[in-house]
């Protein structure tokens, strides 16, 4: 029952809600702001296209359901002994470990899962879903979460690949500057690309973004704004032209907009449609 860090943490969220099914609300610096809006009633994950669901039926169990089918039940007391065991395991576990097991939960993963393997579905955005209680307006609401842990490491929200690439033209060099350079971008040196960047531009080379040569995430980006490519293409240029700052502040001063207002509203276009709508590996309609 090996898992990664991610998978761990997804595992470490349900344990949590379902031992304190008060769904605290923050704000963006993770501050609360209440713990008595929603209570979560119900949990659910798709794995391997079967639905597995955790109702709280009182404080003290929660019965599991693999396709609406009564499978097994579980005590509030044998997730509370879980919980620290896993958030500790992630914790503690060396840096660049892939899978790694944890014995002890073996009993109670064979409870909840029914393929001895609790992991949301890779292409769905969100990695769980909660039916809460609105006490606001004392109504039933279904809501859906991505769950990004930042216990091991920094959590993403785009990660790169061979998709995401970005396709950039370097005009001015001679062939023995090319096959320098090559040499550089081909080492197992960690600032490779950095190093290959600052030779091309000793040499006298020009770099310019051409194009993101992966369709359908070139289709996506484009959803968001026509020029997103571009947009991004230069702000990456610049974080490995070592040019300091965020990706709000690389995206606001390697790119010329109308005003800043309108920079942030399509950066946070961006941010909401990798959060909430498209992989880059599959055409997005933006309403999923």
């Amino acid at each position: 029952m090996g898992k990664n860090r991610g998978e761990w943490s997804e595992m470490y969220v349900v344990l949590s809600l379902l031992e304190n099914p008060n769904l605290n609300i923050v704000d963006s610096k993770l501050e609360e702001i209440c713990n008595d809006l929603f209570i979560v009633e119900k949990l659910s994950i798709k794995e391997k296209q079967k639905l597995i669901d955790f109702i709280l039926t009182s404080k003290k169990e929660v019965e599991i359901y693999f396709q609406n089918e009564l499978k097994n039940m579980i005590s509030i007391e044998e997730i509370e002994n879980s919980i620290e065991m896993v958030k500790n395991s992630i914790k503690n576990v060396s840096s660049g470990k892939g899978a790694f097991e944890i014995k002890e939960l073996n009993p109670i993963l064979k409870k909840m899962t029914d393929q001895d393997f609790l992991k949301s579905d890779s292409q769905t955005k969100s990695d769980l879903i909660a039916t809460v209680l609105d006490t606001k307006i004392s109504d039933r609401v279904v809501l859906k979460y991505s769950i990004k842990s930042s216990l091991g490491s920094p959590a993403t929200l785009l990660n790169a690949s061979h998709v995401t690439d970005f396709l950039y033209e370097i005009e001015g060099l001679k062939r023995e500057h090319i096959a320098l350079i090559n040499q550089i971008t081909t080492s197992k040196s960690k600032t490779k690309l950095r190093d290959g960047l600052k030779k091309i531009y000793e040499f006298g080379g020009k770099i310019k973004f051409v194009d993101v040569p992966n369709e359908s995430f070139k289709y996506n980006l484009e959803m968001v704004d026509s020029n997103m490519p571009l947009y991004l293409g230069k702000a990456l240029l610049n974080f490995y032209n070592d040019v300091s700052g965020n990706l709000k502040e690389l995206f606001l001063s390697t790119n010329e907009f109308k005003d800043e207002e309108f920079a942030i509203k399509k950066l946070s276009d961006f941010f909401k449609g990798i959060s909430f709508g498209f992989f880059p590996n599959k055409k997005w309609d933006k309403r999923s």
